[in-house]
């Protein structure tokens, strides 16, 4: 008997545990996609996608700040009618992409998802890697572990659990750059056997997005944007042994850059980090066509169902 009550104890301890954690996990998670609400700075832009409607976006990509500096959604819809939403983050790393992505299929059903694939190498140590896998992971099942810093902002809509309607990111995600400093180090994609291969905890998460993708019917595509400081013929060669294993697409226009007409003189934000508007134009360009020519995505500029794209893609083109 005294076995039986301490099993008992044991159940209802933890029961009335995970209870607590389950309502304050409601509580304290934010009631809008704004600062303000309690949502980091870092993740605005992208929870914008959460307030499009339901499986309308063709087209996502993940990735950090490389992507969303260097692909325009508004201007690729512009150019070929794609739907598309750009999930991406400053310093993005594969295993916050990973729950992104989870998240992202209770509304959305992409045909595409495009991995940018800086975000495979964003590693620090084996030990700190899979600290941060570790709380992120919580933070996704027990939102109270992201978000236990909001009790000094708690309101009245959060014990009322009001939970307003998500604002969708005009921009889809995209996040103009202007201004111009030239790279100047030469070339950066000489041709070599070294690879750099994909960090253990990395390549864990990238096969788990590419198995969700699996589940969902979703295409999964690997692409390198152009990025002298982030990229490297080693580096290409990691993730082409990857895509070749795995039989998946990959596009690494550090290669394409002249096909491109990309000039790292007036293109560049940053000395060859990040891309500007103009290098994200052309960019934008070159990916859309791939994308549209390699997987016949269907063009929604003439359905009536997508008309607010229509009209932000022409205050996009003014602005």
């Amino acid at each position: 008997m005294k076995r039986e009550s301490k099993l008992i104890r044991c159940f209802l301890f933890y029961g009335i545990f995970a209870g607590i954690l389950a309502v304050l996990s409601v509580l304290f998670y934010p009631k809008s996609n704004t600062i303000e609400a309690g949502v980091p700075e870092r993740d605005i832009k992208l929870s914008g996608i959460f307030g499009a409607p339901e499986n309308s976006v063709d087209v996502v990509f993940l990735g950090d700040s490389v992507t969303y500096t260097s692909v325009a959604p508004l201007q690729m819809w512009d150019e070929q009618g794609i739907a598309s939403y750009v999930c991406a983050q400053s310093g993005q790393k594969v295993t916050e992409a990973y729950y992104w992505l989870k998240k992202i299929y209770e509304k959305q059903t992409p045909e595409i998802l495009v991995l940018e694939a800086n975000i495979l190498y964003n590693y620090e140590r084996f030990e700190e890697e899979t600290n941060a896998a570790l709380e992120t992971h919580l933070g996704y099942y027990i939102p109270i572990f992201k978000y236990h810093n909001r009790w000094k902002n708690l309101n009245a809509d959060d014990f009322l659990l009001k939970f307003e309607k998500v604002g969708r990111d005009f921009a889809r995600g995209y996040v103009e750059k202007t201004g111009a400093q030239a790279y100047s180090g030469g070339s950066y994609m000489k041709q070599g056997r070294k690879v750099d291969e994909i960090d253990e905890v990395a390549e864990f998460y990238l096969d788990g997005i590419r198995k969700l993708c699996e589940e969902n019917g979703t295409t999964l595509v690997i692409v390198s944007v152009p990025s002298p400081r982030n990229w490297n013929y080693a580096r290409h060669n990691g993730v082409e042994a990857y895509a070749k294993e795995q039989n998946l697409h990959y596009l690494d226009m550090n290669l394409h850059t002249k096909e491109m007409g990309i000039d790292w003189r007036i293109d560049t934000l940053d000395a060859g980090d990040h891309m500007n508007e103009v290098g994200a134009e052309k960019v934008t360009g070159y990916l859309g066509e791939y994308l549209k020519e390699e997987f016949a995505l269907v063009d929604h500029r003439a359905d009536p169902k997508y008309e607010i794209w229509n009209e932000n893609a022409d205050d996009f083109e003014e602005q």
